[in-house]
């Protein structure tokens, strides 16, 4: 059976979402797109486990090794020069591992990553950690040379990565992380060019390396969701929404396997976007049901309390409830009960919709397997 977050492509909302994914993604190879640093607190228990192929279990491991592999080099070059831009991209490397670290968790892979400053089991890694680290001690200048070549390598490798997968969550993780070392190569770059006039492109094709440095630094943006005009414009919002699966208050994995009979809860903890406070807001919720052994997919909205079939039209949601949006975090409590009787796959999505029609959607649902 396909991943459920594909097959929400049916419905026109989960196509606008999609469509903006795979805009931004572009954007991120042609134009260094939006920023990645992103502020909602993302734990292992939200990540929709799916399926992963060896060599997506082994990339992600890689990944995890290799951005730590760019933290000690950086911190190695900081202690050597004391130029600052080592420390901040250090800390933003450490950010990356963090990243990876809570998809290793929700696959339950081992953490390659060796707590010892400057020691891999990828012995490639140790071998590259030790020539660059002595490369860098040259000069000052071969430090950010050092840097920006690293950069190309993990560019290159996240754009493998995100190739090798179908995995949308893991896709859109390792574009943030590629994004942002795109904003890496421009930081150290740009020291290069104010010494010598020009940079070089050490790994990456120089074609690609000049795209890079001619497209304007990204913004960082520290929400998780998507906007839906209602004119068809897809844009990406600053809200955060936080999923939450529990059962008697024990929380899950995201795409947790129940019985029918079980009672569970679905909620989300939504952080509004700055520029839709103070504005009186629906709450949406959208269900998504695959029957076990079947291709039917059945779409359903919450009105008010209770559940209705949806017939997809974004014009015809139905409102859950309502707020006046301020600065502070709303628990949206979605689903909370059993659904005896029912076996297949569920989809929880949470949004809020604006008097103005907007809708902020949820990227990614809450899954649940019922048998």
């Amino acid at each position: 059976m396909k991943t459920i977050i594909k097959t929400l492509l049916l419905t026109s909302a989960m196509l606008a979402i999609q469509n903006a994914q795979a805009a931004d993604q572009q954007q991120g190879h042609q134009m260094g797109g939006h920023g990645s640093e992103s502020a909602c607190p993302l734990s292992s228990d939200q990540i929709a486990v799916q399926a992963l192929s060896e060599a997506e279990f082994n990339t992600l491991a890689f990944m995890r090794e290799e951005e730590k592999m760019a933290r000690d080099v950086y911190n190695a070059l900081y202690e050597m020069w004391g130029t600052r831009n080592f420390s901040n991209i250090a800390a933003s490397e450490q950010s990356h591992m963090d990243k990876t670290k809570v998809f290793l968790d929700a696959y339950q892979i081992t953490d390659p990553a060796s707590p010892e400053v400057g020691v891999f089991n990828n012995d490639a890694l140790q071998s590259f950690y030790d020539q660059l680290t002595a490369r860098g001690a040259e000069s000052e200048l071969e430090a950010m040379k050092v840097g920006a070549m690293i950069e190309e390598v993990d560019i290159g490798d996240l754009q493998n990565a995100i190739a090798e997968t179908d995995n949308e969550e893991l896709a859109k993780m390792y574009t943030q992380l590629m994004l942002a070392s795109h904003n890496h190569l421009r930081a150290f770059t740009s020291h290069i060019i104010n010494s010598e006039g020009s940079y070089q492109a050490q790994v990456m094709p120089a074609d690609e390396v000049a795209a890079i440095l001619d497209s304007p630094r990204a913004e960082m943006n520290s929400g998780n969701a998507i906007e839906l005009k209602t004119d068809g414009e897809v844009i990406e919002s600053t809200a955060c929404f936080i999923s939450n699966l529990s059962v008697e208050e024990t929380v899950l994995q995201n795409g947790e396997s129940l019985s029918a009979e079980q009672a569970f809860s679905v909620e989300f903890k939504v952080t509004p976007s700055i520029f839709d406070q103070t504005q009186t807001v629906d709450w949406i919720a959208v269900a998504i049901y695959i029957p076990e052994n079947s291709d039917q997919r059945l779409l359903f909205m919450r009105q008010d309390d209770s559940w209705q079939i949806w017939n997809g039209q974004i014009e015809q949601l139905a409102s859950a409830g309502q707020s006046l949006l301020s600065d502070q975090d709303y628990q949206f409590s979605v689903f909370d009960g059993a659904l005896p009787n029912v076996s297949g796959q569920l989809a929880f999505y949470s949004a809020y919709r604006l008097p103005n029609g907007n809708l902020i959607f949820t990227q990614f649902p809450t899954i649940v397997n019922l048998s």
